[in-house]
C-alpha cells in the first residue's frame, strides 16, 4: 500500500517534471521562431530566396528520412510476422502429414503424445498468427476433431491452398488436386467423383 502512494506520488512529480519541460521547450521555440522571422525580414531578398530554398531541401530530406525508416520498420514487421506465420503453418502441416503418412501404424501412446501437443499448440498459433483465410479452411476442414470420415482429401486442399495464398504463392497454376497427388493416392479418382465423370 505504501509503495502504491510512493508510485502514485512519483508519477505525478514525474508528469509534473513533463509538463514543465514541455512549457520551456514550447517557449524557447517560440523565441526561436520570432527571433529567425525578425532576421527574416530584414534580409535582403537574394538572401530570403537561399534560405527558404535551403529550408525545402532540409525539410524534404528530414521527411524521406523519417517515411525511409517508418517504411523499413513496417517491413521488418511483416518480415517478423511472415516468419511466425511459416513456423506456425509448418507446425499444422507437419502434424497433418504424419496423421497421412505414419499414424495409422503409430503405437497408441505415440499417437496420444502427438495428438496432445498438437491441441496444445497449434490452434493456438492459429489464431494469433493465420489469416482469416486459414482460420476459416482450418475450422471448415479439420476443426477441433481432426479429420473425420467426412473430411474429404480435396477439402484439405483448400486449407493447404489458404495457407499457401497466406505466405505469398498465387496458386493460379494449380488445379484440383495439385497440392495432394505428391503424398497422397487416389487423388485422380477423387478429382473425378466430385466432377462426377
Amino acid at each position: 500500500m505504501v509503495q502504491r502512494e510512493q508510485r502514485g506520488q512519483g508519477g505525478g512529480r514525474n508528469t509534473l517534471i513533463g509538463l514543465l519541460i514541455l512549457l520551456v521547450a514550447g517557449a524557447l521555440l517560440m523565441v526561436l521562431v520570432r527571433a529567425v522571422f525578425g532576421l527574416l525580414g530584414s534580409a535582403e531578398p537574394a538572401v530570403l530566396a537561399a534560405v527558404i530554398v535551403t529550408s525545402g531541401t532540409i525539410l524534404v530530406s528530414v521527411g524521406s528520412l523519417i517515411w525511409s525508416n517508418r517504411s523499413q520498420q513496417r517491413q521488418q514487421a511483416q518480415q517478423a510476422q511472415r516468419n511466425r506465420k511459416a513456423d506456425a503453418y509448418e507446425e499444422l502441416l507437419d502434424y497433418w502429414f504424419w496423421v497421412m503418412r505414419e499414424r495409422r501404424n503409430a503405437p497408441p501412446a505415440k499417437r496420444k503424445q502427438r495428438d496432445e501437443k498438437y491441441r496444445a499448440t497449434v490452434p493456438q498459433k492459429l489464431i494469433t498468427w493465420g489469416s482469416e483465410d486459414v482460420i476459416k479452411e482450418f475450422t471448415a476442414q479439420v476443426g477441433p476433431s481432426g479429420v473425420t470420415e467426412e473430411t474429404s482429401m480435396l477439402g484439405f486442399e483448400k486449407l493447404l491452398l489458404a495457407v499457401r495464398k497466406d505466405l505469398g504463392h498465387t496458386n493460379k497454376n494449380l488445379e484440383e488436386g495439385d497440392l495432394l497427388r505428391p503424398f497422397l493416392k487416389g487423388v485422380d479418382e477423387a478429382v473425378q467423383e466430385k466432377r462426377g465423370t
